[in-house]
C-alpha cells in the first residue's frame, strides 16, 4: 500500500512509494499527482533523503523514470503562497531548535543569563523549541529539506 509523506519543498507537497508495484508518486504543490513506475526502493530513498527533494527530483529523478499524470493541478497561486509560508515557518522552527541546542551546550553567555533571569533554564528552552519543531506537519516526513 502506498502512503504519501509531506516534504519541505516549494514545488513538491508529498511523495510516496509502493514496494509491491515499484511505483513512486509525487504530488506537487499545485495539486498535480504523477506516478513513476519501475522505481526501486533505493531510487526512492535517494529522493526521500535528498537534502533538497525538489532539486533532486528536477535534476535526477524526473528524467530517470517515465511519468503518468494521475490528477491535474488544482491549487491556485494563493494556495502556493500559503504553502511557501508554511515551509518558511518550518525552517524558522528548525533554526530555533538549532539555536536552542547551541545555547544548551555553550558555556554561560548573555543569552543563557537572559533565559535564567526569565526563570527558564536552557534545557526548558530547548525542550520547548524541539516540541514546537516536532509538532509541525512537515516534521513527520524527515526534516527541513526533506
Amino acid at each position: 500500500m502506498l502512503t504519501m509523506h509531506p516534504v519541505a519543498s516549494s514545488n513538491i507537497a508529498e511523495i510516496g512509494y509502493d514496494p509491491d508495484t515499484k511505483q513512486a508518486r509525487v504530488r506537487f504543490t499545485n495539486g498535480g499527482l504523477y506516478a513513476y513506475n519501475g522505481v526501486s526502493l533505493q531510487d526512492f530513498e535517494k529522493l526521500r533523503t535528498a537534502p533538497s527533494v525538489g532539486r533532486y527530483f528536477a535534476n535526477s529523478f524526473k528524467s530517470a523514470f517515465k511519468s503518468e499524470k494521475l490528477e491535474a493541478p488544482t491549487t491556485t497561486a494563493d494556495d502556493q503562497k500559503r504553502r511557501k509560508a508554511d515551509i518558511e515557518a518550518f525552517y524558522a522552527l528548525r533554526d530555533t531548535v538549532v539555536n536552542a541546542a547551541i545555547q544548551a551546550v555553550d558555556r554561560p553567555s548573555t543569552a543563557n543569563a537572559d533565559l535564567q533571569e526569565a526563570g527558564e533554564t536552557r534545557y526548558d528552552a530547548l525542550c520547548r523549541a524541539v516540541s514546537a519543531y516536532r509538532s509541525h506537519p512537515l516534521y513527520a516526513h524527515k526534516g527541513p529539506d526533506g
